[in-house]
């Protein structure tokens, strides 16, 4: 049996989204238990379409080997069908112009791990965070989609239909649970598009692509298995690497760990002056605004 636990909070956009469940694989016959998380940036029309197609295809996508191909035909779907709604007046042209924007500007990331009885299959595009751990070590971790992973970059320039550029910028980064410190990284700006972080995403007309992370993680019935799958809005301000968080890691359930990532939001922090010594620091804290929040979902599946 495979324990599913399942958080989720909505601290600011409210775009994250999750959905959890068991199922029967269609073509071997196997029962297994899944989750999925998607978290939502730009506006919320687009997520909106997201969420409503997850819900109505959930099937489908559970089952599919793309599911990022059923989700983009359904967008463009719904699309069609927002642009046909759109009364005639005066003002339709301009109304025409706003939809189309808007969706073109919404996207979504999207992660999936489904729990067999002998393996663990997982499915990423974006920079949401899949941990796998057997028997208290972590087997699989998923590589990130952003400017900082170098197949991202390679796969990016080499396009010809669009033009790529990485804009320098910084973000916080945590080195411990009480200390952050201010770390370079880079957003991407896409043609026509305005600037998003991951290199790879549901919607936006599909102009990211995509080159799917899959994995399979075998497993004896012997062996303890733990899966963790989380927005940004947890990895952001936890801390796999640190020895208290591994621990969190390795035993907190998801509401548990959704309930760190909203205190840790909520706390004051100490600024470390340079990224490689968490203990020199400035001697005042502070803490996010409010609007910095970032929404929190997690899931955990384990047997």
């Amino acid at each position: 049996m495979t324990t599913i636990t399942s958080k989720l909070l909505q601290l600011c956009k409210k775009q994250d989204d999750l959905y959890t469940g068991t199922s029967i694989d269609t073509i071997t016959g196997e029962s297994y238990a899944y989750g999925i998380i998607i978290d939502g940036h730009g506006h919320d029309s687009g997520v909106n379409d997201i969420r409503s197609i997850l819900q109505t295809h959930l099937a489908e996508i559970l089952e599919s080997e793309n599911p990022q191909y059923i989700i983009q035909s359904q967008l463009e779907i719904l699309k069609q069908q927002h642009l046909a709604n759109i009364q005639p007046s005066v003002f339709a042209d301009a109304t025409v112009e706003r939809v189309t924007r808007n969706l073109l500007q919404s996207g979504s990331t999207f992660i999936r791990a489904k729990v067999y009885d002998n393996r663990v299959d997982t499915f990423s595009i974006g920079d949401s965070e899949i941990y796998v751990l057997k028997n208290g070590e972590i087997a699989y971790h998923n590589p990130l989609h952003n400017w900082e992973n170098e197949m991202e970059q390679r796969r990016l320039l080499a396009r010809k239909d669009i033009r790529v550029c990485p804009r320098p910028s910084m973000r916080c980064q945590i080195m411990s649970p009480t200390t952050l410190c201010q770390k370079k990284s880079y957003t991407i700006q896409y043609t026509y598009q305005d600037i998003f972080v991951p290199s790879q995403a549901l919607g936006h007309g599909g102009i990211t692509g995509f080159a799917p992370e899959r994995q399979t993680i075998c497993y004896d019935t012997t062996d303890r298995i733990k899966v963790v799958l989380g927005s940004d809005g947890l990895w952001d301000i936890f801390m796999p690497s640190h020895p208290e968080d591994f621990h969190r890691l390795l035993y907190y359930d998801a509401e548990e760990l959704a309930n760190v990532a909203e205190s840790r939001w909520k706390q004051c922090w100490y600024l470390a002056k340079t990224e490689d010594d968490a203990n020199d620091v400035y001697e005042d804290i502070s803490g996010f605004d409010k609007n910095m929040y970032d929404d929190v979902a997690v899931i955990t599946l384990q047997r």
